[in-house]
């Protein structure tokens, strides 16, 4: 195809005018343009709905806190994104606190402009859902973990190179401290094209290239 691109935006506008703004009878169509926009830029980071409120805010279209819950409901309705709790987080909070992902990585990435690392932690996020349903979370308690599978005992780390010592440690370490909390008999670091087996303090680690791990999911 020529144009890409041009033919993403076009899927994602008529999700976005027709799943969701006709659908459901929205108004302030800036509004929900302009949360997308921000999710999109936020993807791999934890965003609280004050924090989402107070940028859609922030560009001049002022909506309620729940208008800010029914526009996301909307969004994971029509399949645009999904969202990945705290597990260590209390209940009231997993719902206030999430990262947020989208279920296409084609449509993520007509609003990137430095996509690389945003795209690969968004697709295993996009696997682990598929696979995992709702048992797909993070884990950010002194450390932070990309994704922790509690029923499968599996947590996994993203990382586009571990070529440098000090991202190696930081993944290594995260991963550690969270075997010391919870049984986890499958520890992963998935990166970009880099591919070898760690042990640190007898744990076992796969580090494997996303390809790789999505031809054996």
């Amino acid at each position: 195809m020529n144009d890409k691109r041009s033919w993403l935006n076009a899927i994602y506008h008529k999700i976005l005018l027709g799943d969701i703004i006709i659908r459901n009878d929205i108004r302030n169509e800036n509004a929900i343009r302009v949360l997308v926009k921000k999710l999109s830029e936020s993807v791999m980071q934890s965003t609280s709905m004050a924090r989402l409120k107070n940028f859609v805010d922030s560009t001049g279209t002022t909506i309620s806190r729940n208008t800010l819950v029914d526009y996301l409901q909307y969004l994971v309705d029509s399949y645009l994104i999904f969202g990945v709790s705290n597990f260590s987080d209390k209940l009231s909070e997993k719902e206030t606190f999430r990262k947020r992902y989208f279920f296409d990585n084609g449509l993520l990435n007509n609003f990137l402009f430095d996509p690389e690392t945003k795209l690969l932690e968004n697709i295993v996020a996009i696997q682990l859902k598929k696979k995992y349903g709702e048992d797909v979370y993070f884990y950010n308690k002194n450390v932070e973990v990309d994704f922790y599978l509690p029923k499968a005992q599996m947590a996994i780390q993203v990382a586009f190179d571990i070529a440098n010592d000090a991202t190696r440690q930081r993944e290594v370490k995260a991963l550690l401290k969270l075997s010391e909390v919870y049984e986890i008999k499958s520890n992963s670091i998935i990166t970009f094209d880099t591919e070898t087996l760690l042990n640190e303090n007898g744990i076992e680690i796969k580090v494997v290239p996303v390809w790789k791990w999505l031809l054996q999911f």
